[in-house]
C-alpha cells in the first residue's frame, strides 16, 4: 500500500512539474522521462524535453526515456529532430532504455516510424535497448522489467499526462 501511495505522490509531482505545449506533454516519473507528442514537435517542445531529461539525469544515476507519438503526429522539422537527438546524446551515458510508441496506422504513421528509426540509428544505441512499440501497454510491459514501476502504472501515467496536457490547452 505504501508503494501505491508513493507512486500516486510521484505521479502528482510529475503532473505538477510537467512541461506542456500544444499537443505535447513531458514529465519525469522518477527515473522515467515520458514525452507525449500528439502533433509534430517544435523547438519549444524539444527544449522542454531537454529540460526534463537533463534534470532527471541530474537527479538519478540511470535514466529511461519513453516517447509516445500520437496517431495525428507528423514528422518534425530537421532542426527539431537534431535538437532531440543532441539531447539524448547528452544523457546517453545514463540511459538504460529508450522506448518509442508510435500509435496509429497508414502512411503518416509509416513516415513517422521511418524518421524515428533513422534518429535511433544516429544515436548508435548499442549500450541500451532502443525499442519501438505500437501501444503504450506493450511498451509499459517492457519497461516494467527495467524500472521499478508497474506496467499498469506507466500506462496510467501516460494517460493522465496526456489528459492533463489536453485540459491545459483548452
Amino acid at each position: 500500500m505504501s508503494q501505491a501511495v508513493s507512486m500516486s505522490e510521484l505521479l502528482r509531482k510529475a503532473l505538477t512539474e510537467a512541461e506542456r505545449g500544444d499537443g505535447f506533454a513531458c514529465a519525469a516519473l522518477g527515473q522515467l522521462v515520458i514525452a507525449v507528442f500528439d502533433r509534430a514537435s517544435d523547438a519549444q517542445n524539444a527544449e522542454a524535453m531537454a529540460r526534463i531529461s537533463t534534470q532527471t539525469a541530474r537527479d538519478n544515476p540511470t535514466l529511461v526515456i519513453l516517447t509516445v507519438v500520437g496517431p495525428a503526429c507528423t514528422v518534425p522539422e530537421s532542426s527539431v529532430r537534431s535538437r532531440l537527438i543532441s539531447q539524448v546524446k547528452a544523457v546517453q551515458k545514463q540511459l538504460v532504455a529508450a522506448v518509442t510508441v508510435i500509435e496509429g496506422s497508414g502512411f503518416r504513421t509509416a513516415a513517422v516510424r521511418g524518421v524515428v528509426t533513422g534518429m535511433t540509428l544516429l544515436l548508435k544505441a548499442s549500450s541500451y535497448p532502443a525499442k519501438t512499440f505500437a501501444t503504450v501497454p506493450e511498451a509499459a510491459n517492457f519497461l516494467a522489467g527495467i524500472v521499478s514501476i508497474d506496467a499498469e502504472y506507466i500506462t496510467r501515467a501516460v494517460k493522465q499526462l496526456r489528459e492533463a496536457g489536453s485540459n491545459q490547452d483548452a
